[in-house]
């Protein structure tokens, strides 16, 4: 599962693998490393251990100073932790305009001074995710020497470049060029919608074992079994399996908020895609960014899931 800021936290990742099957591990959106000598609690909420029982963690961190990653490296080890994902990736404007996320991959000196200071230290496995740069692909090319000097777990590379965000396809052509450059394990991230998505990118890189869901977990949350070939979907309650799910994820994410309409904000988010499962997809995303309450949501809920057809 690849990490969704705002989606897949652990609420949503422990209801998910409790309703679904087929995914070996999730990475975590990502926690901003911050100044100073000490981590409050809250900042890691979504890592507590007993909150985290139902599928392997990796942590993911984001920022650019090497002393704050060293610091966080103590706090999650200490944690229980054993595997840690730096964030080259987020694409996000007021987050790439501080140097962070793929707005680092312009200065690939920075990238290799935070490295070669964490691996000086006491570190947990570190693993990286990456796009092909953040205004052009070439910039991958600096990038990947300096990966290739570290003993990282992996490589996550989502082949497109931070200013396009998600818009636009896919780079294959240069992800098939980078592959056979990188020393270590690698894991494919990016628009894999359908199985025929995965179909054909397994077929083109034959080489990559590895594969990340992220949007498209939202889109069909039965995409990791249809990868995994389970024979279970061939029945007939999928539609039953998919309602229950989004039922206990709405009671869950209430239970955790402390503000009802913080709640019913993170559920519209969610519904932006778990609309599209259904035919009459639209209206029933019209339905929801209108809801005012808790009560309210339930009734449409309950109205779309009695009355609407599924399209899986």
């Amino acid at each position: 599962m690849a990490p969704m800021l705002g989606f897949t936290e652990q609420v949503f990742r422990n209801t998910f693998v409790k309703h679904f099957g087929g995914l070996d591990a999730a990475i975590t959106p990502f926690i901003t490393l911050v100044e100073g000598k000490k981590i409050k609690e809250r900042h890691l909420k979504d890592l507590f251990p007993e909150v985290n029982q139902t599928l392997k963690i990796i942590p993911q961190v984001i920022g650019n100073k090497s002393d704050q990653f060293v610091l966080m490296n103590r706090y999650l080890l200490d944690m229980g932790y054993r595997e840690v994902n730096w964030n080259l990736g987020c694409p996000a404007p007021r987050v790439a305009g501080r140097k962070r996320g793929s707005g680092l991959l312009p200065y690939p000196e920075m990238i290799e001074s935070v490295l070669n200071t964490i691996f000086q230290q006491p570190h947990p496995e570190i693993s990286v995710k990456i796009r092909l740069g953040y205004q052009s692909p070439l910039e991958i090319n600096q990038i990947v020497p300096i990966l290739n000097r570290y003993p990282l777990q992996f490589v996550a590379i989502h082949p497109r470049i931070g200013t396009q965000l998600y818009e636009g396809k896919v780079d294959l052509d240069t992800f098939e060029r980078v592959v056979p450059q990188i020393n270590h394990r690698m894991i494919y991230s990016g628009d894999i919608f359908t199985l025929s998505d995965f179909e054909y990118l397994q077929q083109r890189f034959p080489e990559i074992h590895d594969f990340m869901l992220g949007r498209g977990i939202l889109r069909d949350p039965f995409l990791p079994e249809k990868i995994r070939g389970n024979a279970s979907l061939n029945d007939n309650n999928l539609k039953q399996r998919f309602e229950s799910f989004c039922t206990e994820l709405f009671h869950k994410v209430v239970e955790n908020s402390t503000f009802e309409p913080n709640a019913l904000n993170k559920t519209k988010e969610y519904w932006t895609q778990f609309s599209t499962l259904y035919q009459n997809s639209t209206s029933i995303f019209n339905r929801i960014k209108v809801v005012q309450n808790v009560l309210e949501m339930e009734n449409v809920l309950f109205n779309i899931f009695n009355n609407e057809s599924f399209k899986n």
